[in-house]
């Protein structure tokens, strides 16, 4: 969701059941790479929860 104070940012949340809290993350507000090399990735390890986000690339045109 986007931000109210804010709209360059939005807030990603994750909601998770039983022993878990819910998260939230404030990222800026650009296209996600979906691309299988880049894209995103997240994991649990040893209890904490990873979060790799990669946007896209802004082209510079002259």
């Amino acid at each position: 969701t986007v931000c109210e104070d804010n709209r360059d940012f939005s807030i990603l949340k994750f909601h998770a059941g039983p022993p878990y809290e819910y998260i939230a993350f404030k990222i800026v507000s650009e296209e996600w790479d979906k691309s299988p090399e880049h894209g995103f990735r997240c994991h649990i390890q040893n209890g904490v929860f990873q979060l790799w986000l990669h946007f896209r690339k802004q082209k510079y045109r002259r």
